[in-house]
């Protein structure tokens, strides 16, 4: 990215696709009664558009792997997306 300070949004993007290991899981949960699937990939990928950046926070390291920092900016949705995957279920929490 530092070699192409202004350009390094587009040049770092990519198209959005369904995410590693997404359709495995959709899978499993399909399969079990119990079970949902709380997934993030449209805060990770917004809009359909994997950026590089994300409110200022680097999204991704070695490739295709969330950074520590940026997941920490995803807690608060997690949290209301496992709420409701919960209540979906039934559990008391």
């Amino acid at each position: 990215m530092a070699g192409h300070p202004t350009s390094y949004m587009s040049d770092y993007s990519r198209p959005a696709g369904p995410g590693s290991g997404t359709r495995a899981l959709a899978a499993a949960v399909e399969m079990v009664d119990t079970s949902r699937l709380v997934n993030l990939n449209d805060v990770i990928c917004p809009g359909g558009t994997c950026w590089p950046v994300i409110g200022n926070v680097l999204v991704y390291r070695s490739g295709s792997h969330i950074t520590a920092t940026f997941v920490n900016t995803l807690i608060d949705t997690l949290a209301t997306r496992l709420d409701i995957a919960l209540t979906d279920l039934g559990v008391r929490h």
